[in-house]
């Protein structure tokens, strides 16, 4: 059912930027923003949670600070956005260990503009995508060469692959800045807030060698951000 859904969203967004490239070439209103974001995200983190606090770590906060990239193409009110976010990095020690839990999603959305205005945006996505949680336990005192040398065991990272779906709300306003002959560039500020589903979660590995028994926890959860770019819009008439 999992590889269905998947297949299903591939196929819906690779019709979706088929037509909107096909629309394109006929018309000449397309703009296009690169942005950055900042904001916040929970996890599904809380048998991992678990887990660490059985092994006498501190836990992590499965509401983090979180930021980002991305880049947002209009055709009339068609839109395609892209992106990559990261989750602020939960540090905590244990005597001479340091254990670090982090993770990291890209995304490729469609979405449509509900406001017909060149300079208001509100739209939702839908979007799939791909991420990565990684778990990294070191020892944090001070070594030597030698020392890594005699014992090189000294530390490890786990990490999950995560295919992800995401849908999201939008609005944005375009700030002119700068008027020319047929285009007008300026300041993008907006909202997004977001919710992102697993819809397959991979093993636990170190490396390519698959951990058996790792904990159930995954990119799963809210997301609201900040968004700020630059970009251009066709000259308005």
């Amino acid at each position: 059912m999992k590889k269905i859904i998947i297949l299903a969203a591939m196929f819906y967004l690779l019709v979706a930027v088929n037509l909107v490239i096909a629309e394109g070439s006929r018309k000449r209103d397309v703009n296009g923003r690169i942005y950055f974001m900042v904001g916040g995200q929970t996890s599904r983190i809380d048998e991992l949670n678990n887990r660490l606090s059985n092994s006498s770590y501190s836990t992590s906060e499965d509401r983090v600070p979180s930021y980002g990239c991305g880049f947002k193409w209009l055709l009339d009110r068609n839109i395609i956005d892209g992106g990559i976010t990261f989750r602020a990095a939960d540090e905590q020690t244990k005597q001479d260990y340091r254990l670090e839990y982090t993770s990291q999603a890209m995304f490729l959305s469609y979405g449509r503009n509900l406001i017909s205005s060149d300079l208001t945006s509100l739209y939702p996505l839908i979007g799939v995508g791909l991420g990565r949680q990684s778990l990294s336990i070191h020892n944090g005192g001070s070594v030597s060469f030698d020392s890594i040398l005699v014992d090189p065991g000294r530390g490890v990272e786990l990490s999950r692959r995560n295919v992800l779906l995401k849908v999201a709300i939008g609005l944005d306003r375009f700030f002119i800045l700068e008027e020319q002959k047929r285009t007008h560039f300026g300041l993008m500020c907006g909202f997004r807030i977001a919710y992102t589903f697993p819809i397959h979660v991979g093993d636990w590995k170190v490396e390519d060698i698959v951990v058996s028994g790792g904990p159930d926890a995954s990119i799963e959860g809210l997301s609201a951000y900040l968004l700020v770019g630059l970009g251009g819009i066709p000259k308005i008439k």
